[in-house]
């Protein structure tokens, strides 16, 4: 970008507005300037939870290369091929899981794997990632045994990503209570179908979260009944619904 491109610069809070000649408006942080697959420039919000588009596996990672590469061999392979949703989040770049890829999988699982709360990395095409699962409580209460839906779920990483993107968005929930509604919209319309988050879709739809359900014995689960939805289950459990959705996150 040269300078004589800028026809005016006003200070929005803690972000910086640039309007183009063109009259295209730029925020500032919203190009992804890590060097990593996909999109730069973010279809919707902002670093702090926004949505890049869609990676193909050809370029990030396969499902099976994935759970081959930390030693996950519990439950079945699905859409290893299916692409990665690229998300920023809390001002990091992170990859999702469009679809849950095993099922008849249990938590313990995936934790015996190291891979619930992002402790362990891994390399791929020269870059960290941390694997964990998605948060589907608010930040700051995955300790919290109290409950597994409601206001609890309403800040979550979960409902700041998976919701904007979806095609109810931003009013027409299903579970209005777990929601602040209206949620952003991004217009991007995908249906429960396309993110796998209604049991109608398929086995695995119950995507496994890194929490307490309500009391210690029992883990969230999202996307039961459709993406608003939330619930919770013994860990142990590896019914044919419940379903393993990493999230790669980039380390700095």
């Amino acid at each position: 970008m040269n300078t004589k491109d800028v026809k005016d610069i006003k200070i929005l809070g803690a972000e910086t507005q640039r309007v183009m000649a063109n009259n295209e408006v730029w925020w500032s942080g919203s190009y992804d300037k890590t060097g990593s697959p996909g999109p730069k420039k973010l279809i919707g919000g902002n670093m702090e939870a926004g949505f890049f588009g869609e990676v193909p596996t050809r370029d990030f990672i396969t499902g099976d290369e994935l759970a081959r590469r930390i030693g996950l061999t519990e439950g079945v392979s699905q859409f290893s091929n299916e692409p990665w949703l690229k998300f920023s989040y809390m001002g990091k770049v992170e990859f999702v899981a469009k679809k849950t890829i095993r099922y008849g999988i249990s938590w313990n699982a995936i934790n015996a794997a190291n891979a619930v709360t992002g402790q362990r990395t891994i390399d791929i095409g020269g870059k960290t990632y941390k694997i964990r699962l998605m948060k589907g409580k608010t930040e700051g209460k995955q300790n919290d045994s109290s409950s597994y839906n409601g206001d609890i779920n309403k800040g979550s990483e979960w409902n700041k990503l998976m919701l904007p993107i979806h095609q109810k968005a931003p009013s027409n929930w299903d579970y209005k209570g777990n929601v602040n509604s209206p949620t952003e919209n991004w217009n991007v319309g995908y249906t429960d179908n396309d993110l796998f988050t209604h049991s109608d879709a398929g086995n695995g739809s119950y995507s496994w979260c890194q929490e307490y359900g309500e009391g210690t014995k029992y883990r969230v689960i999202r996307g039961c009944d459709c993406v608003s939805d939330s619930s919770s289950i013994y860990p142990y459990t590896d019914g044919y619904t419940r379903g393993w959705r990493p999230v790669l996150e980039l380390v700095d």
